[in-house]
């Protein structure tokens, strides 16, 4: 059977999808065929071409929250026009809203747990055209009746120990790119599966909720991790293919494991070593000086840590967050003595956020130093705790495609900043950050904000030669403190410090300007997502 894999994009910046690659591997492997299909805009012609090309007997599609109604849309579309074609859904907007099966006339099926034994059986069934009861974790469309089976799969470590590796050459990327010349992009793997953390924003809380049943039934426990040789095979399979100096680890925390770490650590290839780097997502719970260490020798060359808000209350209360000031500090200071750069996840705009609190994590960013800083906007997903919480007070819910997007999407009188406030807050957030300690990353911030990467910045530059710094100074901050595109309202100087003082603005300029090479400006650049490709310069200009 030939299975095409569909991912809508629109809107979004990581080019990784894990779960294809996961899906397409054990479909081949059992003897199918797949492709993929990325859609970044909804464009009908690119679908027709994918189909006329690749005839295929099943449409697979995945999805999240804010990709649904691009997803709804082509699944009609390819339902109407192709009939014959099978479709099934998952992702993590099926899983946690199965009944959004009702909400898509052109859907077959719909996979509510992991896909691997689900989507294979449900493939089998439509080749032989035999009954589909007894799939599990599959609902499915039959005679205009929505059939639930029960949900009771779920990949174990057992499991993961056989299965193939990740299918990457399903990915136009991979498949098409000249292996004699180096990968322009980061190559991204993912070995663990589950989180232990329950945090409010996050939809880990209630996707556990909903394994509880499959994960029993298999057997498996909700962190799962393949052995450690599988996960060293995966790289050195990657680096036998492709030339590339640098990996991502998209494990949701890699170091929820310490002996599984130390054990990577201990059977790590040194030719790896000596060719590559990588960066993880970590938690302050899970890492000491000793994993970081042992990271520091693999190669690693970035710590992601979600410090997400400045104010202990609502990371415990709201966040679900229980971590503590000292504790962030200590940490930050383990991985500053150690060597390796770290980087910091922060929101804004999180129900009773004030500029008081927005000040708070500006702050602790400052006294802990990151090298490198992403700033997004609160977004209530369906079926996280705190987005349930937004529906309760009947919040406004502005609906859009990334968090990244610069703009509020929660509004009413509970929030504790308006969404003007917020989208101001969430543009010059990094540059409140760094201008204390990284005056290079603070320009390309002020520089960006205010005239882009245009002829702007050229005029600025000629302002500066005829004007001298004290007018120029003057010009930049009255457009810093009266901000176009955010309604064109003045952030008034007393919202700029948490307590209420005048922040030192002329000596902190001045301080920045003159850490400045003219022509060091249009070399670094700073990127909202850690998807660095090739071509884009990384941040070791922080490394303390």
């Amino acid at each position: 059977m030939r299975v095409l894999f569909l991912l809508t994009t629109v809107g979004c910046r990581v080019k990784a999808h894990h779960a294809t690659g996961f899906l397409s591997a054990f479909l081949k492997d059992a003897g199918h065929e797949t492709a993929y299909l990325e859609l970044d805009r909804m464009d009908p012609n690119q679908i027709d071409d994918a189909v006329t090309s690749f005839r295929p007997h099943i449409l697979a599609a995945s999805t999240v929250m804010q990709q649904f109604r691009f997803v709804q849309t082509s699944i009609n579309y390819i339902k109407h026009k192709y009939p014959e074609i099978k479709t099934i859904l998952g992702g993590t907007h099926a899983i946690l809203k199965p009944d959004c099966i009702e909400e898509i006339d052109g859907l077959d099926a719909i996979c509510i747990s992991d896909g691997e034994i689900p989507l294979l059986r449900y493939v089998e069934s439509i080749e032989r055209g035999t009954d589909q009861q007894d799939i599990p974790s599959i609902f499915y469309r039959e005679k205009g009746e929505i059939i639930r089976n029960a949900n009771t799969f779920a990949v174990s470590e057992e499991d993961m120990a056989k299965y193939p590796l990740q299918d990457r050459m399903v990915f136009p990327r991979f498949s098409d790119h000249d292996s004699s010349t180096p990968l322009g992009f980061n190559v991204r793997v993912l070995w663990g599966r589950g989180c232990p953390y329950a945090c409010s924003y996050c939809s880990v809380p209630s996707l556990r909720k909903v394994f509880r049943e499959p994960l029993r039934a298999s057997k498996a426990s909700w962190v799962r991790y393949p052995p450690v040789e599988k996960a060293i095979e995966e790289l050195e399979t990657l680096r036998d293919r492709w030339i590339f100096d640098k990996f991502i680890i998209d494990d949701d925390v890699f170091t929820t494991k310490k002996d599984w770490i130390l054990k990577f650590a201990e059977q790590y290839p040194s030719h790896l070593k000596d060719k590559v780097t990588y960066e993880a997502n970590l938690r302050v719970e899970s890492v000491d000086k000793e994993i970081m260490y042992a990271l520091k020798d693999t190669g690693c060359t970035l710590l992601k840590f979600g410090l997400e808000n400045g104010n202990a209350n609502i990371r415990r209360k709201i966040l679900k967050r229980p971590i503590s000031d000292e504790r962030i500090i200590e940490v930050f200071n383990w991985a500053h003595e150690v060597g390796i750069p770290a980087h910091t996840f922060n929101i804004v705009g999180i129900p009773e956020e004030t500029k008081q609190t927005v000040w708070q994590t500006i702050k602790l960013n400052r006294k802990i130093r990151p090298s490198r800083v992403q700033i997004t906007i609160f977004y209530p997903y369906f079926g996280t705790p705190l987005g349930q919480a937004v529906e309760s007070k009947g919040l406004n819910v502005k609906e859009d495609v990334s968090y990244f997007s610069g703009s509020s999407s929660v509004e009413g009188k509970d929030m504790g900043m308006t969404a003007v406030e917020i989208e101001r807050y969430a543009r010059w957030f990094k540059f409140l950050v760094y201008l204390t300690y990284a005056p290079l990353l603070a320009w390309v911030q002020l520089k960006g904000n205010l005239f882009g990467d245009g002829p702007i910045f050229g005029r600025l530059v000629q302002s500066f030669k005829k004007d001298g710094l004290a007018i120029l100074t003057r010009k930049m901050f009255r457009q810093i403190f009266q901000i176009g595109g955010v309604g064109g309202k003045e952030l008034q100087v007393e919202t700029m410090g948490s307590d209420g003082e005048r922040p030192h603005i002329s000596e902190g300029f001045q301080n920045l300007l003159d850490a400045i090479p003219v022509d060091a400006t249009a070399e670094v650049s700073q990127y909202d997502i850690e998807d660095m490709d090739k071509n884009q310069p990384h941040m070791d200009v922080l490394r303390p």
